[in-house]
């Protein structure tokens, strides 16, 4: 137990804003965007410490943003971002299907009301107008937006002809994408050298694994290494991390 990592919380949130800088400008360019601009969206990054370093599980774009998500968001920054590129107009693209409405128990819209009240407020106090553009529901294509140099539009909602959606929805090519760009580091191991690690005999798990095919804090599971265990079996859960012994 003496070698363990100590979980390193100011280390650990140094690195989050590193990474996810450093993921989201391989975003950049006429390849994801075509011929728009001043557009952006809504990213969420999921990831696992591990040993002093971040393992990326996957990212989405249709992201739910209910009320006790508002913590963390900046806010500030935003406005900052618009100050600084001369925006007076932000247009938030949500879906017409989720927001204004309940999902599942306790849930509301999402984006919730609240967050939707407190980033015009913000938005307001910087001198910048907010307004709403209802995207269609899924599959549907968002439309184009009639824009001008001094409007910046915000996806909420997820959109099937973008490159970057379809990366979120299909794990495997973000996993390529990430390889492509030089950040293969982030990655985590995978099934095929799993069981050629030695492990020590102790109660604490060997591994940490992500199951692809769950998501909403659902599918992260703590292994033991056995004889039972085969590569295929772990393969097909897809490694996260291994745990220090």
């Amino acid at each position: 137990m003496k070698d363990r990592y100590v979980y390193d919380e100011n280390l650990y949130k140094e690195l989050l804003d590193e990474k996810i800088v450093e993921i989201s400008r391989t975003f950049f360019g006429e390849e994801y965007w075509g011929n728009t601009n001043n557009h952006g969206v809504i990213i969420a990054y999921d990831f696992i410490p591990s040993n002093k370093e971040l393992k990326l599980l996957e990212m989405n774009t249709n992201v739910g943003i209910f009320k006790e998500y508002i913590p963390y968001f900046d806010f500030l920054a935003l406005s900052k971002f618009c100050r600084k590129n001369g925006f007076k107009k932000v247009i938030g693209v949500v879906s017409k299907h989720w927001y204004n409405r309940g999902w599942g128990a306790g849930r509301s819209s999402t984006p919730s009301k609240d967050f939707m009240s407190l980033l015009e407020n913000m938005l307001y106090s910087s001198g910048i107008k907010f307004e709403l553009f209802p995207a269609p529901k899924y599959p549907a294509p968002i439309p184009e937006i009639d824009t001008d140099d001094n409007t910046f539009v915000l996806r909420f909602s997820f959109d099937p002809e973008s490159k970057i959606d379809e990366m979120a929805s299909d794990k495997s090519l973000l996993i390529d994408h990430i390889k492509k760009v030089g950040l293969s580091s982030l990655l985590p191991l995978n099934g095929d050298s799993l069981l050629d690690e030695k492990y020590e005999d102790s109660s604490f798990p060997d591994i940490v694994l992500k199951n692809p095919q769950l998501d909403n804090r659902r599918g992260v599971e703590f292994w033991k290494i056995s004889g039972d265990k085969t590569k295929e079996f772990f393969k097909k859960r897809g490694i996260v991390s291994r745990l220090p012994q």
